[in-house]
């Protein structure tokens, strides 16, 4: 249900909404990345980017919605499941980056990066939307906009490594190097997910 006592109709409501959303996501995806960039590698993408993300996501979301630390728990439980189809689904993914590769060039880690992405967050969609439905309207929107998050946090993420990840890790090391690329990542993610949320809380104050 949406906490209308603590959500109002105006534009500045809403920018706040999206700004701090995508604030929280940066923030996240800052610390996954320089847990995995300290030392702990592939495990703070594999284990800890679920708990992460959505102990930041839940302490926006719980000022807008009705909602409880459950969505730590979904968030948690939907990257793992996501993380899981993505390991699985690799020899289908390998062959879909040497398809795209051959029609359209590119380097290889962007196409991966796209398509694991979106693959990963599709499922973490699913995942919300069993907790979002039962406080908002239409919430089947959420899977969507998760998929094409995930398709620009992927591209967001290959780009900026592919740019600058060697000038920052040889100034500022690699946990930097690494923070800074998850939280690009997730800033897109959120850009899009934060607009598909502002849109849908809108309508239902309508």
């Amino acid at each position: 249900m949406l906490n209308t006592r603590r959500v109002s109709n105006t534009r500045s409501t809403w920018s706040a909404l999206w700004i701090t959303w995508i604030m929280a996501n940066a923030l996240g995806g800052l610390v996954v990345g320089m847990l995995e960039g300290g030392g702990l590698q592939f495990a703070a993408t594999l284990v800890l980017s679920g708990p992460i993300l959505g102990a930041v996501q839940w302490l926006v979301l719980k000022r807008a919605l009705r909602i409880g630390p459950i969505w730590i728990l979904g968030s948690t439980v939907g990257w793992l499941a996501g993380t899981a189809a993505g390991m699985a689904a690799s020899p289908l993914v390998d062959q879909l980056v040497a398809a795209l590769m051959n029609s359209f060039g590119q380097w290889e880690v962007l196409w991966l990066n796209a398509i694991k992405q979106t693959l990963i967050l599709t499922i973490l969609g699913l995942a919300h939307w069993a907790m979002l439905r039962q406080r908002i309207p239409d919430a089947g929107w959420w899977i969507g906009a998760s998929a094409l998050a995930g398709l620009a946090q992927g591209t967001a993420q290959a780009s900026f490594c592919a740019a600058a990840c060697e000038p920052v890790m040889a100034s500022m090391g690699n946990m930097v190097a690494t923070g800074l690329t998850y939280s690009i990542g997730w800033v897109a993610y959120s850009i899009v997910t934060g607009y598909a949320l502002v849109r849908s809380l809108q309508t239902k104050l309508r």
